[in-house]
């Protein structure tokens, strides 16, 4: 870590060791105070895949009024964000020689119509507009396919990323998915399927109207001057945890822009400024 221009720079500092340092400095300043709740500081795990950390917690039997998840939101206040759904299609060919391509079935032929099929379907989805969130999105982001130069490809690839809006579930999107799926079996008598189990995240419900959301929302403001309810594309812990029934926000120091880039950093001003707005929420709650 580098500090240089009221600024920290270094991997992570702004996602998210910036707010989970606010978090546990702002609990450590209670000092004699007891604030009306119990406060518990959680350092989940895995957040960027699986979200193994928040998933325990939400499994973990135990009963919890509300949760801020820390993010780099420029302590603005997150109600609502993106889900996700992530799984692998695969398109199965017949190999054959190169030389005589017509005794086999080019697998990557396959899929590049599944390909072209899927495109569409996610440009269709942004006529799926919300209030705080952009439309649904359909990304294919890896693909994977053939043997060696000399032969027919007998197998393709494709990983797909689902973004989902809240009101959506994982399961409606697979379906509309498997509905083309099926309809380019039926066409083009390609032999394709989804690779099942999917990664589910689900999208949380908006925060908007929960009494966490209001205390967050004066703290910010007293403190910062912020405080806007807004929505995000990206996808947090949130997620999972209010799978369990937990009304969720998202709030912490630093820019989602800086996040993942070569020169991280946090404005050491916000970093204050959030463990005051989490001292704030943890003793008027």
């Amino acid at each position: 870590p580098e500090l240089k221009d009221n600024r920290l720079y270094g991997r992570g500092s702004c996602d998210t060791k910036g707010s989970l340092s606010a978090m546990m400095i702002a609990l450590s300043t209670l000092g004699d105070r007891q604030p009306n709740a119990t406060i518990v500081v959680a350092a989940s795990i895995d957040e960027e895949y699986r979200k193994i950390g928040a998933r325990a917690i939400a499994l973990s039997g135990k009963s919890y009024d509300a949760a801020v998840v820390g993010e780099p939101t420029e302590l603005e206040l997150v109600v609502a964000h993106k889900g996700s759904v992530r799984w692998q299609i695969e398109v199965q060919g017949v190999p054959a020689h190169t030389s005589k391509p017509h005794l086999g079935v080019n697998a990557i032929s396959g899929m590049a119509k599944v390909i072209l099929a899927l495109n569409e379907h996610g440009e269709n989805l942004a006529s799926r507009t919300q209030p705080l969130v952009s439309p649904p999105t359909l990304t294919i982001s890896l693909i994977e396919g053939g043997l060696e130069l000399t032969t027919v490809p007998p197998s393709c690839r494709i990983w797909v990323d689902r973004r989902l809006v809240p009101g959506e579930r994982p399961e409606q999107a697979l379906a509309e998915v498997e509905n083309i799926l099926q309809g380019l079996r039926d066409r083009e008598d390609i032999k394709v399927r989804s690779l099942l189990p999917a990664l589910e995240d689900p999208a949380p419900d908006s925060a908007e109207s929960s009494k966490i959301a209001s205390v967050a929302a004066q703290a910010c403001a007293d403190i910062a001057g912020t405080g806007t309810y807004i929505g995000v594309p990206y996808g947090t812990d949130a997620s999972q945890l209010s799978l369990a029934g937990i009304p969720c926000i998202v709030l912490g120091p630093g820019s989602i822009d800086r996040a993942h880039t070569n020169n991280e950093f946090i404005e050491l001003d916000q970093l204050e400024m959030c463990v005051q707005i989490y001292r704030q929420i943890m003793l008027s709650y």
